[in-house]
């Protein structure tokens, strides 16, 4: 649930960071399908019929992201500051990634706040930001890792 929360919370962070005097409609980024049958049971891969019981089986998947938007998933850094790591084929849109990563630098149009209860569960200062700006990311295989400071 803990990653849930942290990936609707980075969608809608980096979606507010790169919007230019423009609104995208936001898709939604996580699919969930729950499947509920009285007389029932979990075999493992479906709702399998049987003379008592239910099953309750809550299936979440990932829906690529929309415009200006990128899923990941974000931790505390080494050095205090914050750990942004998404998938380059899965995470980000080629149009987003040609847009906001540009010579080596991921492009920040906006301060980024973030909510207290975010921060303390990253332990990282009540009053941390990301300003305005470029900072420095790297690719490798197929993970993009950006470090706010």
């Amino acid at each position: 649930m803990k990653k849930v929360i942290i990936f609707v919370f980075l969608i809608s962070f980096f979606t507010v960071i790169t919007v230019n005097n423009t609104c995208i409609p936001n898709p939604s980024v996580l699919g969930i399908k729950i499947s509920f049958s009285t007389k029932a049971y979990w075999d493992g891969t479906q709702c399998a019929d049987r003379v008592k019981g239910c099953c309750l089986h809550i299936e979440l998947t990932m829906v690529p992201p929309g415009p200006g938007q990128i899923v990941g998933e974000i931790s505390r850094s080494a050095d205090g500051g914050l750990r942004f790591i998404a998938s380059k084929k899965d995470g980000i849109s080629p149009d987003t990634f040609t847009d906001l990563f540009r010579k080596g630098k991921f492009i920040v149009n906006g301060t980024g706040t973030f909510s207290r209860d975010l921060l303390s569960k990253l332990s990282l200062d009540a009053n941390f930001i990301i300003p305005e700006g470029e900072y420095p990311y790297s690719v490798e295989g197929d993970k993009i890792t950006i470090i706010f400071k």
